[in-house]
């Protein structure tokens, strides 16, 4: 930084520019004018940083209260502050003076934490707006937990959308374990989510095994209370159900053969199943695939949903978000038999499906459009 306190210095040193906000930049850390210095850091870490005292209390209510009449630090040149990243309150600073600041992954929670302690609510805007434009679908679950010591509720909210639509994805990858207990808690509350409880317990099983001794222990402190948020949140889906109507028979099958006769393509989520009324405590695979294809498209899991005794139980098989394309055929292969209806159809307006048996073991196709 340019320590000169004469103008033709400070001049040359903002060289042709005429923008205000590059002039502003440069006065970041600059002793031209400054009339209060700042030790910011701990121990050998401690920076002085040049700073002018009308950009901190029109910033921060924590400096306008701290420099205004009638306290002891008014008259005071310096002030240090403990505890405080220096390279990080520079960036503070810098979007201060010039509403511009270098905001990464590796700083944002750091810039937040500074901002809250030290009242820049502006700063704070600019650390959501940044978390909220870096939310994708790639890396949602790693926004959700940087997100944990800011809190911001619109990246939430982005987060939680995009997890709820396509929860089975995520429930595969690995990171889905190293998110803390804050984290999978705001996926567990989700009152709309496509998928059951089964699927939720499933990953509380796993998160809860992974990690060193001193998490593990940690994470089976949290366990019961989010075992608890799952059993007791109510919950519905965040799809469209396309149901199938049939008459039902005394035939199973563990294999049906379909394609989607529609103009668009659509991105199946999971499906119902029919099993006998006898299937207690059932657990299914089923595999999609291309009929022309050596290997599954995907994979659905589930549980039985509906327990009735008298008929068929129904069976709620989730998979991650898979795009059925139309004038494709496709095939649904069962990891053991199920109950079949027969004269099977689909009324949609804008989707139908054609069954290449004459029966069919499902009773509904759970899926979005385009448009959703």
């Amino acid at each position: 930084m340019n320590d000169s306190s004469d103008i033709g210095s400070l001049h040359t040193m903002m060289g042709s520019t005429d923008s205000m906000t590059e002039c502003r930049m440069n006065m970041v850390n600059n002793q031209f004018m400054s009339d209060i210095v700042l030790i910011v850091g701990t121990g050998n870490q401690k920076q002085r940083i040049f700073c002018h005292k009308l950009f901190l209390v029109t910033a921060s209510k924590y400096f306008a209260t701290m420099l205004s009449s009638g306290f002891k630090k008014t008259t005071m040149t310096e002030i240090t502050l403990e505890d405080t990243d220096s390279t990080c309150f520079l960036e503070i600073l810098r979007f201060v003076y010039s509403n511009r600041m270098n905001i990464t992954s590796d700083n944002v929670q750091e810039i937040c934490n500074l901002s809250e302690r030290y009242l820049f609510p502006d700063v704070l805007v600019h650390a959501s707006e940044f978390l909220l434009k870096s939310v994708t679908e790639k890396n949602v679950l790693q926004i959700l937990q940087l997100n944990r010591r800011c809190k911001f509720e619109n990246v939430d909210a982005r987060c939680l959308d995009i997890i709820t639509r396509n929860p089975m994805l995520y429930f595969k990858e690995k990171s889905i374990t190293s998110l803390d207990a804050d984290s999978l808690e705001l996926i567990f509350k989700a009152r709309r989510i496509n998928c059951s409880d089964y699927q939720l317990l499933e990953v509380l099983e796993k998160w809860k095994k992974v990690g060193n001794a001193d998490l593990i222990q940690s994470k089976a402190k949290a366990e019961t209370n989010l075992k608890a948020i799952i059993e007791n949140t109510p919950r519905s889906l965040k799809c469209n159900t396309l149901d199938v109507f049939g008459s039902l028979t005394n035939e199973l099958d563990d294999s049906m053969d379909f394609r989607i006769n529609s103009k668009n393509p659509i991105f199946l989520l999971g499906m119902g199943i029919y099993f006998e009324p006898e299937c207690k405590n059932l657990s299914v695979s089923a595999q999609i695939r291309e009929i022309y294809a050596r290997r599954p498209v995907e994979t659905a899991h589930g549980e039985l949903s509906i327990e009735n005794t008298d008929t068929v139980n129904i069976l709620d098989a989730f998979l991650p978000c898979t795009k059925l394309l139309p004038q494709q055929d496709y095939r649904i292969i069962l990891s053991q038999d199920a109950v079949c209806v027969k004269m099977t159809s689909c009324v949609h307006d804008n989707i139908e499906v054609k069954f290449k048996q004459s029966h069919s073991f499902l009773a509904y196709f759970l899926y979005m459009d385009c448009n959703d």
